[in-house]
């Protein structure tokens, strides 16, 4: 049932990040570049809070999703990103409940890395042009400012969601 629920999410968060990718390159600042990354942080969650390799299998399927329909220059960078991410962070953190600040701090480490990851290899294949220190300051702060506060906004209706799912099944 829980799993169940997260895939609903997951799936509505998908949607909301293709409508919202359009509109946030901001008005006021053309230079900065704002991706969201709600359906990581989910996935970051999931880890945690359920399951590592349920977290694991929904990353790396997620990241396929994101393939198939937003990228069309390197197919399997997001998949291969995302499933690595999560299989690396959750096997550095053995901790399966983490505190409030803890989670935070996970959470932008890992956001930070996906979006260097991404980078790096678009870097790697000569598919961008624009240097890591351009890309951290109008791609990757912005980007991770947005989604740590999205991360922070989530973090106790999701533990009562587990919470209340998992006493429901239990008893």
């Amino acid at each position: 049932m829980l799993r169940t629920w997260i895939c609903i999410i997951l799936f509505i968060l998908f949607l909301i990040e293709g409508a919202l990718t359009p509109w946030l390159p901001l008005k006021w600042n053309e230079g900065l570049h704002i991706t969201p990354h709600f359906t990581f942080i989910i996935i970051l969650y999931t880890c945690f809070y359920v399951q590592r390799s349920f977290a694991i299998i929904i990353a790396f399927l997620i990241g396929f999703f994101y393939d198939i329909i937003y990228s069309n220059q390197l197919f399997g960078l997001y998949a291969f990103c995302l499933g690595f991410i999560v299989y690396f962070i959750s096997y550095m953190i053995k901790r399966s409940y983490l505190g409030f600040f803890t989670f935070t701090l996970v959470a932008t480490l890992s956001l930070f890395l996906l979006d260097s990851m991404i980078y790096g290899i678009y870097y790697l294949f000569k598919l961008t042009e624009q240097s890591y220190i351009w890309v951290i300051a109008h791609q990757v702060l912005p980007s991770l400012f947005v989604n740590v506060l999205f991360s922070m906004m989530l973090y106790l209706p999701f533990r009562s969601l587990v919470v209340h799912i998992s006493f429901k099944q239990k008893g």
